[in-house]
């Protein structure tokens, strides 16, 4: 009998005895050094609800201490045909040495289980594999099986020998300079729940309407992403009253209210910025030259404020690679664009020269052929300062050639494949005319 047939035929049998329950795990992530105690770090809790009485696939919701990871990336489906630790599967957040990083856990179901059986060895593009015995655990039978993915990364993984769930395991991750961390995790419960089809339908139509790269997922959502999910909220609310995701389901409201309220009045400081005369100041280039505003006449300009710190050199970088696309797009085309480092250390004179290593430093990691500048935070607040009512930078400003503000954007663009920051391209061509 073929082995993909035997493999569905066990799935099929594991669903109809689980269809109808709600499965929880708990876990930790700790720190393990060498000769050392380890330190739990984060803990965390995933939920896994069946999708129909009849599907193949459950509904997920983590649940971490300090979140680190924005909503709409602790939702999702994953079936037993999904990749062990997929990049765009079930994942913690963390913070560690001031950059994020997005961990994938080995959860639920473990792909390949119609190759276990007692001393089977395998390799595969997921990985290296070995079952290296049986134990019991809570009164289910597993298989003990050991998994090396990556460099140095091993796992021990106790997989139900009747069918493809998890019971329990250790996954091993490495973070900043070579970090050693684990995560582990096992089911705490097994339980009858409420149906919840029509709510993770609704979380689902909400994730499949937002456009989220991998390397995204550790990124706040957008200011435009906030505008097209908020309305669905109060639905979404409502239809989780009295399910085990109606905490989760608030949440999401107060989430989405709060980024809204903000948004609200971002979009003030753009209406009063929009259509008016730039105000008088002067950028530093990273030479000591000075670029005054009044330079900016008779040409489109567009001014990227960020940090430009980054020693990290995190991804998605201020989105300076999509600047620097548009950038070499536009040349020869009478559009100019500065990038404007915001950081405290540029204006002490005793930290001056390591904040501008630190600009260089990126400038070159990334290739970028636009010219970078500073200042005290005049060019800043002659814009409205939109951190003072709790954005983030970047800030896009793009400048007509008379002199007028033309286009103003907070935070991050969504990506268009083919032009990459659409809304900013946009905003330079209508300068134009």
């Amino acid at each position: 009998m073929p082995r993909l047939f035997l493999f569905a035929l066990a799935i099929n049998i594991f669903f109809s005895h689980v269809a109808s329950a709600q499965v929880q795990y708990r876990g930790l992530l700790e720190q393990t050094e060498r000769n050392s105690p380890s330190v739990p770090v984060k803990e965390f809790q995933l939920n896994c609800f069946p999708t129909s009485e009849d599907s193949q696939t459950f509904f997920y919701q983590v649940e971490e201490s300090r979140p680190a990871l924005p909503w709409i990336e602790q939702i999702g489906t994953v079936s037993p045909a999904d990749d062990l630790l997929a990049s765009n599967g079930i994942a913690l957040g963390y913070r560690h040495l001031d950059r994020g990083y997005v961990l994938p856990v080995a959860l639920p179901f473990f792909p390949q289980h119609d190759q276990l059986q007692k001393g089977a060895s395998w390799k595969d593009g997921q990985g290296e594999f070995e079952v290296k015995g049986e134990k019991t655990i809570n009164g289910h039978a597993c298989w003990d099986v050991r998994a090396t993915t990556g460099i140095a990364r091993h796992h021990q993984l106790y997989v139900r020998k009747d069918s493809p769930l998890i019971q329990s395991g250790t996954q091993t991750v490495f973070m900043g300079p070579g970090d050693r961390f684990q995560v582990q995790f096992q089911i705490e419960s097994e339980d009858k729940t409420t149906d919840i089809a029509a709510l993770s339908k609704l979380f689902l139509e909400l994730k499949s309407s937002v456009k989220r790269q991998e390397h995204d997922r550790f990124q706040p959502l957008t200011n435009e992403q906030v505008k097209s999910l908020a309305p669905k909220a109060a639905e979404i609310l409502a239809a989780a009253k009295g399910t085990p995701l109606e905490k989760f389901a608030k949440e999401v409201n107060e989430n989405l209210d709060t980024l809204m309220s903000r948004q609200g009045r971002i979009d003030g400081l753009a209406e009063a910025m929009i259509g008016k005369p730039i105000p008088k100041f002067t950028l530093k280039n990273l030479k000591s030259g000075e670029i005054p505003s009044s330079s900016f006449a008779g040409k489109t300009t567009v001014l990227h404020f960020w940090d430009y710190a980054n020693p990290t050199l995190e991804q998605p970088y201020g989105q300076v690679g999509y600047l620097d696309f548009l950038h070499n797009r536009w040349a020869g085309k009478n559009v100019q664009v500065y990038g404007v480092a915001i950081n405290s250390e540029l204006n002490d004179p005793q930290t001056q020269a390591k904040a501008i290593r630190n600009i260089n430093r990126l400038q070159q990691f990334m290739r970028l052929s636009y010219e970078l500048t500073f200042d005290g935070g005049a060019a800043l607040n002659s814009f409205g300062n939109p951190t003072r009512v709790g954005e983030s930078l970047p800030l896009w400003v793009v400048i007509s050639p008379d002199g007028t503000v033309r286009h103003y954007q907070t935070g991050f663009y969504e990506v268009d494949n083919r032009v990459g920051l659409k809304p900013l391209d946009d905003a330079i061509e209508a300068s134009q005319k």
